[in-house]
């Protein structure tokens, strides 16, 4: 217990809190790279008329969906992992069942950095 309100925060909290950081950065990135690959490939699918093209087309965006997916679920499980290392290195900042919220507003905070690909 600390009777003067302050922590003192290990080199390993600090290293575990960049690391979760850059990982949620660039799972973030791969997100923004998905997207754009889904919106292109839909906007070729109106453009062409070519079958072959069409069906290499269409693998292409089950492809792009999948990985969408999974860069998503993952960005969700960074972002918990992220909120419990901050409700563990400070709990009083987290009271009861308001922590979850935190990842919506570090995704909030990374979408407004807007991210260059």
């Amino acid at each position: 217990m600390d009777p003067f309100g302050l922590r003192s925060y290990g080199p390993t909290s600090c290293f575990q809190s960049q690391e979760l950081d850059q990982k949620i950065a660039e799972t973030w990135k791969h997100i923004q790279t998905e997207r754009k690959i889904l919106e292109a490939t839909q906007l070729l699918r109106q453009a062409t008329t070519n079958q072959d093209v069409l069906r290499r087309n269409d693998a292409k965006i089950r492809e792009t969906e999948r990985s969408l997916a999974y860069f998503e679920d993952t960005l969700r499980e960074l972002q918990a992992r992220k909120a419990q290392h901050m409700q563990r290195d400070d709990p009083s900042r987290f009271p009861g069942p308001s922590a979850p919220q935190v990842s919506y507003v570090y995704q909030l905070c990374v979408h407004l950095m807007n991210f260059e690909l």
